[in-house]
C-alpha cells in the first residue's frame, strides 16, 4: 500500500477512534440537553463540520 494511502488510513482510523471516545464521555453528561453528532454546516458556501452540538433543553 502506498504511503499516502497508509497514512489516509490512518487518520480516518484515528479520527473515529476519536470520536468513539467522545461519544462515551458524552453519554456520562447529567444535563438536561440535546446532543447532536456528525452535523455539517455550511456558511458562505463553506462547509464546516461539526462533532457535537449541545444545546440546552431551556432554548
Amino acid at each position: 500500500m502506498p504511503d499516502q494511502m497508509k497514512q489516509y488510513y490512518f487518520n480516518l482510523k484515528k479520527g473515529f477512534e476519536g470520536e468513539v471516545k467522545f461519544d462515551l464521555l458524552t453519554k456520562e453528561l447529567q444535563c438536561e440537553c440535546f446532543i447532536f453528532n456528525d452535523l455539517m454546516l455550511s456558511i458562505n458556501n463553506t462547509a464546516i463540520c461539526q462533532p457535537q452540538l449541545k444545546i440546552p433543553h431551556s432554548l
